[in-house]
């Protein structure tokens, strides 16, 4: 039986150290109490004014590195990465002397065209100004980004029920992908014989039912002016989508089953049981080598003298 491992939850940023917290490091490593740990490690609590005992990430992470038996043990070290635009705006700076050392000739030209006389004035008036304003506007998108994942998640909630799912063995599955429009999320349902995309609109998947291995799920009808229950099937080909990621079902669709060219660069697949769109640019990235990347990411410490499987060597397709 797998153990479910104790994550961190809370971190402490003070003058941009990253602490943890001194109790949460103690049921990490396992000590009976944070007094035996403080009689193992006393150099390492540290006490601010106002906040609970703390310990340094770093030097959270030396323990475990100089520890083989606690390295095999945890496997993972925590890596918080302090981003701020003060943060940023010092690097900024700190970079100027060497820049001016490799590059000062273009850098006095620029000057020069911009009428300044001072090299200096002109970093500090102009180009410190156009590139603090860069990394701004940077932060601003990713702070978008994980926005608009998290408005994601919550529209995802608002339209599945989990105990619905769970009772007929459907797993919500996704992969994302980003465009100059920003992040887009495609979720999907996967089943024996189950892939459907989870669209927004048009279908009731709260209320879904899989009956003899059909998946039935109510749908807007426009006629009728109503939700009325229609059966989707199933795939009989005997697949179980569950047991795939999002990237392996579409390639074995896609190398399996036909699409239909629905115009705007969009692709339809619409099977016993299987239905769901994907633009051709898309299409083509996964089939070219050249311009999809596999990348397989394990948890924990693999030896790869032996073979391993990432799927079930029967499908072949994959």
């Amino acid at each position: 039986m797998m153990v479910k491992e104790y994550l961190f939850k809370t971190r402490v940023i003070v003058e941009n150290k990253v602490f943890l917290l001194a109790e949460d490091v103690v049921k990490k490593l396992g000590y009976d109490s944070l007094k035996s740990f403080a009689n193992a490690f006393p150099e390492l609590i540290v006490e601010k004014n106002g906040l609970p005992k703390l310990v340094e990430e770093t030097k959270y992470n030396n323990i475990i590195l100089s520890d083989v038996e606690l390295s095999n043990r945890i496997k993972h070290l925590e890596y918080t990465r302090v981003d701020t635009l003060r943060s940023r705006a010092e690097t900024l700076r700190s970079f100027y002397p060497l820049k001016f050392m490799l590059a000062g000739g273009i850098m006095e030209r620029k000057a020069y065209d911009a009428g300044y006389e001072s090299v200096e004035k002109y970093i500090n008036d102009v180009e410190y100004p156009e590139e603090l304003n860069e990394e701004k506007a940077t932060m601003i998108r990713k702070a978008d980004l994980i926005s608009s994942m998290e408005n994601t998640k919550k529209k995802i909630d608002d339209l599945v029920d989990y105990d619905v799912l769970k009772k007929y063995k459907i797993k919500l599955i996704q992969y994302m992908h980003i465009n100059e429009h920003g992040l887009h999320v495609e979720p999907f349902l996967a089943g024996n014989g189950i892939f459907f995309a989870l669209y927004d609109s048009d279908y009731a998947f709260d209320e879904l039912k899989v009956i003899d291995g059909d998946l039935v799920i109510p749908t807007y009808d426009e006629y009728e002016d109503s939700f009325i229950e229609k059966n989707y099937g199933h795939d009989i080909s005997g697949r179980d989508y569950s047991n795939y990621s999002c990237i392996e079902n579409i390639l074995y669709i896609i190398s399996n089953k036909e699409f239909e060219d629905v115009g705007v660069d969009l692709m339809h697949c619409q099977h016993l049981g299987i239905d769901f769109y994907i633009s051709q640019t898309e299409m083509i990235k996964m089939l070219s080598p050249s311009q999809y990347s596999n990348i397989i990411l394990i948890d924990g410490v693999e030896d790869f003298e032996f073979s391993k499987y990432i799927t079930p060597l029967e499908d072949k397709s994959i």
